[in-house]
């Protein structure tokens, strides 16, 4: 899922809390949001731990980001992302 087909303002306007995965760099992969992942996967919170076991990533929460500051957060980083939100 590419960052330009998925983030919109209606995306952002849902970020209440943020899951970022992120790579052993610090950059963040890839968006989606929390109802696809449980749609695609079948979990949400074990996607995410799935996805830190199988990739080594690491996972940084923002927790009641404004939904301004999560848009800010992401035009700040380039490339695929995964944003989970509820």
């Amino acid at each position: 899922v590419l960052i330009g087909t998925l983030i919109s303002s209606e995306l952002v306007a849902l970020a209440k809390v943020v899951d970022g995965v992120y790579d052993e760099r610090g950059k963040l992969l890839k968006v989606i949001k929390a109802r696809e992942a449980r749609q695609l996967y079948g979990v949400a919170d074990d996607y995410v731990l799935d996805m830190v076991r199988r990739f080594s990533m690491r996972v940084v929460i923002f927790s009641g980001l404004k939904p301004h500051l999560v848009k800010h957060i992401l035009d700040d980083v380039p490339g695929e992302y995964t944003l989970i939100v509820p």
